[in-house]
C-alpha cells in the first residue's frame, strides 16, 4: 500500500494532543469561497476563477453529519490565448459532510473532476494531534478505482486558527483482478481553519499526475 510520509520530524515528548477540530453547521448556513486554478497538460495552459457555494440544506438525523449543496459557481478563464464562455452554474453535488474527515461523496470524475481536487485541502484529522505532529490519513477510494491515502501534520493552532498540510498519493485498482497501479500522483495543500467551527478560511495546493499538473488558491469570501 502506497504511503507519502511527511518529512521527519522532531517531537517534544511532552507536547500535548490539541482537541479534535470539528466542523459545525448551523441549520441554512452559506459559506461562499472565491478559487484560483492553474493547469498545464495536453491542452496547454489554462487558469480558471470560480466560486464553489456551501449550503447546509439540514442536520443528518442520528448522527453529527451535515447534509451540504455545493454549487460551482461564475466560471471564467482562458487555455492558452483562448478566452473560454463563462458559465454562471457549471456544477452542483450534494455532501454528506461528517465532522472530520471527508465526506463520502467526494469524486475527482466527470467534466468538473479539475475543479473539485481543492476539495481534498477540507480533511480534517479523526483524532487529536499535536503541533508539529504527523497524523495518518486513511486509505480512501473515489470513482471506484481511485486509492488516496497520505499523512497530514498540524503544522500550527492558537485559539482561533489550525493550519493543516497534507501530502497525498494516488494509485489505481483494477477491479477485474485487484492488481495495483501506483498512479503517479500526489496532492500537497496547506489549509487553514477555524478551531471552533470547524469551517475552512483559505487554502493552497498543487496535484501533480493524471496527465498532467494544476494548482489552485481559495479563500472564504
Amino acid at each position: 500500500m502506497l504511503f507519502v510520509p511527511i518529512q521527519a520530524l522532531v517531537q517534544d515528548p511532552a507536547a500535548e494532543a490539541k482537541p479534535v477540530i470539528r466542523r459545525v453547521f448551523r441549520k441554512k448556513e452559506t459559506d461562499l469561497y472565491s478559487v484560483s486554478f492553474d493547469s498545464e497538460g495536453p491542452a496547454g495552459k489554462a487558469h480558471y476563477d470560480y466560486q464553489i457555494r456551501f449550503f447546509a440544506e439540514r442536520p443528518v438525523p442520528e448522527s453529527t453529519d451535515t447534509k451540504v449543496q455545493a454549487t460551482f459557481l461564475n466560471l471564467r478563464g482562458h487555455i492558452e490565448d483562448m478566452t473560454i464562455p463563462g458559465r454562471k452554474i457549471f456544477g452542483m453535488a450534494t455532501y454528506q459532510f461528517p465532522e472530520t474527515g471527508w465526506p463520502p461523496e467526494l469524486s475527482l470524475g466527470g467534466e468538473q473532476g479539475p475543479f473539485l481536487a481543492p476539495l481534498l485541502s477540507w480533511y480534517l484529522p479523526l483524532n487529536a494531534v499535536a503541533v508539529g505532529s504527523e497524523f495518518r490519513v486513511p486509505d480512501r477510494i473515489i470513482n471506484e478505482n481511485i486509492h488516496i491515502n497520505g499523512s497530514g501534520v498540524l503544522a500550527a493552532m492558537d485559539k482561533s486558527k489550525a493550519t493543516i498540510k497534507l501530502v497525498l498519493g494516488f494509485y489505481l485498482k483494477n477491479n477485474t483482478d485487484g492488481s495495483v497501479k501506483d498512479a503517479k500522483s500526489a496532492f500537497v495543500s496547506t489549509a487553514v481553519f477555524d478551531v471552533k467551527s470547524g469551517a475552512l478560511l483559505k487554502a493552497e495546493g498543487t496535484l501533480n499526475g493524471f496527465g498532467g499538473t494544476m494548482s489552485f488558491h481559495l479563500k472564504k469570501d
